[in-house]
């Protein structure tokens, strides 16, 4: 008989499967050992399921619910909220003992679902229900639903209940400072229980369009620790925001994305950018969104290690500039750019990457269309000079810089990854012919190449190229790629899928993938 694994191992194992809770769920299916073990990684973090599916979310809900002491359940009977038979609905786990990752947006959106989902009100006529104040009778003598006070009333009960019962809890996300942000707090000042959930947090997400109120400065009373802060549509000028960011131990990773409702100076001491730079030796890893007005403290961030811009049209050139004069990011390993709208300044990315000497690992830049694709193959020649350890390449290449990428397989010899753009000038469906650069790979084949991707546009119209990259690099006995491709990568997409089939077959290919428009 084969020995089964124990818990810990499967804990390891299932802990892979955290963001993907379909899987997690199959995985509770298969017996007693699997599910007692699965159920706590599904319910760290119930929010995974982002399709927000209406049977989900009532579900979900159905089953906090029936984790809620006897008495709470009664009050809320006697609410009017739930009913009756709720009584004799138990839960198989304490689910609310696995929380980790508390989401108040998220939570409050389900629970509005569940609200809404109710059966019609009590007929007050035969029963001994108290009409609620708020509450509307019709002319039955049926209660109207009243779902905001309803969803206040149970929104409160489960945070109570998670704050309370789950010491688990180090990730709290926060869409805008309402009443149960204040409740939450009012939680924590009452419960000792909730204070220690709130003073051991790691990750917090603050996201609001309104004025940040006063309970952040509460926070920053009680959460110290946090390691991975995110802010979102913020004000830049934000004294609560500051102290926030001023009173923390061990910040490491930083989201931000600002609204500037204001001028600011960079050297006011109430600007949220003048804290981040005080703080900024200990950040390792920066992801930004429409900021680029950090660039002006970039200088300051000597031991970045990642750094991600998720640009738009928002962002424009003279806040681009202060990235070029950029000199001391020399760890960064990681530099990712998506735009898919707005420009992308490739001569001043190119400029950054020499002046600060950074050694990158791995450089993704994606974007439909080229602000200035003159300036692509400079940037390939900046990565080519200092970045001779480049591991994974994404990004564009034009005909016109087929010697500046043969430069770059040259020199970048641990090429992995390559995912490649064409440079297309219009938005319409050009098609650029790819066996130049196919020439390129076969002249200098990049020994430890295990992936190639050519985006959508690119044309390979002698297949025979293909071949003989791969019989190149079998040659060699080089290890086997992964391909993948759009139909149009060739004129005859059916003879060119007989050949990739063939010689995956004959240990040529490792496998390949080809997807329709």
């Amino acid at each position: 008989m084969a020995s089964k694994l124990n818990d810990d191992c499967l804990s390891y194992i299932f802990k892979y499967l955290e963001e993907d809770s379909f899987s997690l769920f199959a995985c509770i299916l298969v017996d007693k050992q699997w599910c007692r073990t699965a159920v706590p990684i599904l319910w760290s973090n119930p929010w995974n399921d982002n399709k927000r599916y209406y049977g989900r979310a009532i579900r979900l809900i159905d089953t906090y619910v029936s984790t809620l002491s006897e008495e709470t359940k009664q009050d809320l009977i006697n609410e009017i909220i739930v009913k009756p038979n709720i009584m004799m609905t138990s839960a198989t786990f304490e689910y609310e003992k696995f929380m980790k990752n508390l989401n108040i947006f998220e939570l409050e959106y389900r629970i509005r679902k569940w609200v809404s989902s109710q059966p019609v009100r009590f007929d007050f006529t035969n029963t001994n229900q108290r009409k609620m104040k708020g509450g509307k009778n019709n002319r039955n003598g049926i209660l109207q639903p009243d779902y905001d006070r309803d969803t206040r009333i149970l929104m409160s009960e489960l945070l109570y209940l998670f704050l309370v019962n789950s010491s688990k809890i180090d990730t709290l996300c926060v869409s805008d400072f309402d009443k149960n942000f204040s409740f939450i707090l009012k939680i924590a000042d009452e419960e000792p229980e909730a204070r220690k959930c709130l003073q051991n947090l790691q990750h917090l997400r603050i996201s609001t369009h309104q004025p940040i109120s006063t309970c952040l400065m509460k926070l920053s009373d009680i959460s110290r620790n946090i390691e991975y802060l995110e802010i979102e549509n913020c004000n830049i000028n934000s004294f609560e925001l500051k102290r926030l960011i001023n009173v923390q131990n061990n910040l490491k990773n930083l989201t931000v994305e600002f609204v500037v409702n204001q001028p600011y100076q960079i050297h006011n001491v109430n600007n949220v950018l003048s804290e981040l730079s005080s703080k900024a030796k200990s950040i390792t890893r920066i992801k930004i969104k429409d900021a680029a007005d950090i660039f002006i403290i970039f200088n300051s961030f000597v031991n970045l290690i990642e750094l991600i811009i998720n640009n738009t049209d928002k962002c424009d050139l003279k806040k681009w500039e202060h990235l070029s004069k950029v000199e001391s990011l020399k760890k960064l390993k990681k530099l990712v750019i998506n735009n898919k709208k707005g420009p992308i300044y490739f001569n001043i990315i190119a400029e950054f990457i020499e002046r600060s000497s950074c050694d990158l690992d791995q450089i993704v830049i994606s974007t439909t269309k080229p602000q200035d694709p003159t300036y692509i193959g400079k940037l390939i020649n900046s990565i080519s000079r200092t970045c001779p350890n480049l591991t994974v390449f994404e990004g564009l290449i034009g005909n016109n810089h087929i010697n500046e990428f043969s430069q770059l397989l040259q020199t970048c010899n641990n090429l992995k990854y390559l995912h490649i753009y064409p440079v297309k000038t219009s938005w319409e469906n050009e098609v650029y012919k790819f066996d130049d650069i196919l020439q390129q790979m076969i002249q200098y084949l990049p020994f430890n190449l295990n992936k190639l991707f050519l985006e959508d546009g690119w044309l390979i119209s002698d297949v025979n190229l293909f071949k003989k990259f791969l019989e190149g690099r079998k040659l060699l006995e080089l290890s086997l790629i992964s391909f993948h491709a759009y139909r149009s990568i060739t004129y005859n997409y059916q003879e060119l899928e007989d050949i990739c089939e063939n010689y995956k077959e004959n240990d040529y290919l490792l496998d390949y993938h080809f997807y329709s428009k």
